[in-house]
């Protein structure tokens, strides 16, 4: 079970990810980027980030773990 330091509010998010609140919004709203909408806040799971981007950055690693 998530703890509170690991839930994130979406300004919390996009400044780990480094990228605009409305485009962490626009994406976790399409599912790109795992988050959960309770009530009217967005709410997003550090643990869940970290796999996330962890899966995105595969495809853009060599073997031995050097990026392309």
């Amino acid at each position: 079970m998530p703890n509170d330091k690991d839930i994130m509010t979406i300004n919390e998010a996009a400044k780990y990810l480094r990228m605009h609140p409305q485009t962490l919004r626009d994406k976790a709203s399409t599912g790109e980027i795992p988050g959960k909408k309770i009530a009217k806040r967005w709410l997003f799971s550090k643990c869940k980030l970290q796999e996330w981007f962890r899966a995105e950055n595969q495809d853009h690693a060599k073997p031995d773990g050097e990026l392309k």
